[in-house]
């Protein structure tokens, strides 16, 4: 009886232990899923306000540059020429724009900031091409009873931008999912940019964290309950084999997020986290660095004559070109389109730096990019440089130099200006 007595006694702490060791690893489950969503959803907000807001400054940039070519050919022109010249440029951008988590770009332009039926005009929309030119209203409201256009409008009236969600049907289904966007209004056009994606798509694209994947993965831990010390041991094996995935998961996107995925330079959010850390050594311990910007000359005529696919072509040849001549301590940031940033770290003396400038310009005008039809394209970078100056308290503050710098060099091209 002692024996016997003592044995179910065992068996009652063994289930209890099990039993308390399954929940305590639902409940982690449930923790870290909880946990992935929501960095997986602030990854996904930089890389959309990110996407956002280069489009705004490639928009600004091609409005300009269609300005400049026109006037100086001398063509009569009105700003709805050149509006609509910039449209025709940013519908094929957005329609071979490609993201992995399923994340697509469009742009409502706004006729009536007031709101109502017909405020506003699908101008492009990636996946929705033949909607365009319907016309929109802010009384229309989604699945859950939301009023989405009445809220973009209202955010972007009040602050020039809005992150929100709300409900819509998935493209590649008839179910209605949760959807997250940002929206940016382009004041000059009456022009709100938008990038968004479901959450579903993005939980997918991390490994399957759904909600009816997690239901399933709890249900298996139950049914282990029946084998006891089987489910300890395949509990502490899945439990590890989830954390190196999560783990994994996290690299993985922490990477895609620093990295800009064409050139494989630093991408705008880790370059502008670079240039703060700059600033902060500059002004707290005295460190200072020589900062660069360049960018290819007549880029624009590269894609107009040859295409995107030559231009992306001549965007990587330039930058590992450039990449050859830097340290292990340099950084290079792909700031926009074909304009980029070079943090030296370890060149200190203007005749070193002078030189190495040099070196860049020679490098990139001897390369020759071969075209689908055989012709081989030759191109040249401006730079323009100088250190962080004291009464620079911000990025902007140490960029509007360099980009002075850069601008007399642009005026010779395939040469480099260094400023005091």
């Amino acid at each position: 009886m002692g024996t016997l007595f003592t044995k179910r006694n065992g068996s009652i702490l063994c289930l209890a232990f099990a039993i308390f060791f399954v929940l305590f690893m639902i409940y982690q489950n449930i923790s870290m899923t909880r946990t992935i969503r929501s960095k997986l959803r602030s990854y996904q907000v930089a890389v959309m306000k990110s996407t956002v807001d280069n489009l705004v400054e490639t928009i600004d940039s091609i409005r300009s540059s269609i300005k400049n070519n026109w006037d100086a050919g001398g063509r009569i022109y009105t700003e709805d020429d050149v509006k609509k010249e910039v449209e025709n440029f940013v519908r094929a951008q957005i329609y071979r724009t490609e993201n992995p988590t399923d994340a697509y770009l469009w742009i409502n332009e706004v006729r009536d900031f007031n709101g109502g039926d017909n405020y506003a005009v699908r101008l492009i929309h990636a996946n929705l091409k033949s909607t365009e030119g319907v016309f929109l209203s802010t009384n229309t409201k989604d699945e859950g009873g939301n009023l989405p256009y009445l809220e973009e409008l209202e955010g972007v009236k009040e602050k020039g931008s809005i992150l929100y969600t709300y409900y819509f049907k998935e493209l590649k289904s008839n179910e209605v999912s949760k959807k997250i966007t940002y929206a940016r209004l382009y004041p000059d056009y009456n022009w709100i940019v938008c990038n968004g994606t479901y959450f579903n798509a993005l939980y997918n694209y991390a490994g399957g964290l759904t909600l009816k994947e997690t239901i399933a993965f709890i249900a298996g831990y139950i049914l282990l309950f029946l084998v006891l010390m089987l489910a300890l041991l395949y509990v502490i094996v899945q439990s590890h084999r989830y954390g190196s995935h999560l783990q994994q998961e996290n690299v993985r996107l922490t990477d895609a997020v620093k990295t800009d995925a064409l050139t494989g330079a630093e991408s705008r959010i880790q370059g502008t986290k670079l240039l703060k850390q700059c600033l902060n050594d500059f002004h707290k311990n005295e460190i200072n660095r020589n900062i660069a910007m360049f960018d290819i000359d007549y880029f624009k005529t590269v894609n107009d004559r040859y295409g995107h696919y030559i231009g992306d072509v001549v965007l990587n040849g330039v930058v590992k070109a450039v990449q050859k001549n830097l340290g292990e301590n340099e950084s290079i940031i792909r700031w926009g389109g074909d304009e980029f940033i070079i943090i030296f770290d370890s060149v200190k003396d203007k005749a070193v730096l002078e030189a190495l400038l040099g070196k860049m310009n020679k490098m990139v005008h001897s390369l020759k990019f071969k075209t689908e039809d055989g012709a081989f394209v030759q191109t040249s970078i401006s730079i323009g440089a100088g250190k962080i100056r004291r009464e620079d308290g911000s990025i902007t503050d140490l960029l509007k130099h360099i980009d002075d710098a850069l601008y007399l060099a642009k005026r010779n091209k395939n040469c480099h200006v260094i400023l005091k």
